[in-house]
């Protein structure tokens, strides 16, 4: 059973979503969106990549695009990969 977890905040903004290291799965995918995608320039996102393969990270191309952010640390995706992503996973949490 894998899990699809959603990170809409900054780790900076919201000290929850640390809670989505403790839950991760070597089999779980991350997607980050919305303000979640300034989690790209922070220690966050490296701690998720050691407990989650490089390609099981995704970011929201869009909102990447929104924020001027850098984007050689993450696989970018559209809305639709997202829509794919939602429908192939038993579940999701959304982190905010």
């Amino acid at each position: 059973m894998t899990t699809l977890h959603l990170i809409r905040d900054s780790v900076l903004i919201n000290n929850t979503i640390t809670l989505a290291l403790t839950n991760l799965a070597p089999d779980d995918v991350i997607v980050l969106l919305d303000d979640g995608c300034y989690n790209v320039n922070q220690d966050f996102i490296k701690e998720i990549q050691i407990k989650v393969p490089y390609t099981q990270c995704f970011a929201i191309e869009p909102h990447m695009r929104a924020r001027s952010l850098p984007t050689t640390n993450l696989n970018l995706i559209s809305y639709s990969d997202l829509l794919d992503l939602l429908f192939n996973h038993n579940n999701v949490i959304t982190w905010q």
